[in-house]
């Protein structure tokens, strides 16, 4: 409805628009939603438009989760996690000079967000233990 996401086609979602809702969802506990279009944007621009995009929503999702399969959440830090976006895309070859840049530092804000998310929602679970007095 905010427009982050291209509209359905026949109240169909295609690659493209599916793989970005899924990047919404999975930054969605630890960030706002126009800072995560914030992000897509930087990497993508218009969301309407593919010809400014520097990779595809589905490749960015996938690069997403091959960084976050390759973490250890409580170990993480910023030379740790530029290690693994670094293994993560070393293939790319963006349509600029600065593709890769860009690319890299959108997966870093991703990367350190999710897993916020990921400890937010463990937070959440052991506060629910502590209310109910079941912590084990």
């Amino acid at each position: 409805k905010r427009g982050f996401v291209d509209h359905p086609v026949k109240k169909k979602y295609y690659e493209r628009q599916f793989a970005r809702i899924l990047i919404i969802s999975a930054l969605r506990d630890s960030m706002q939603i126009d800072k995560i279009a914030s992000i897509l944007a930087q990497v993508n621009g218009d969301v309407y438009n593919t010809d400014d995009d520097i990779i595809s929503e589905g490749r960015l999702y996938d690069y997403l989760c091959e960084a976050v399969r390759k973490t250890e959440i409580g170990l993480l830090s910023e030379e740790t996690a530029l290690k693994i976006i670094d293994e993560v895309v070393y293939d790319y070859n963006g349509p600029s000079g600065d593709s890769k840049h860009r690319l890299r530092l959108a997966l870093l804000v991703m990367l350190f967000a999710y897993t916020s998310g990921r400890l937010k929602r463990e937070a959440d679970i052991y506060l629910s233990q502590l209310r109910d007095g079941s912590i084990n």
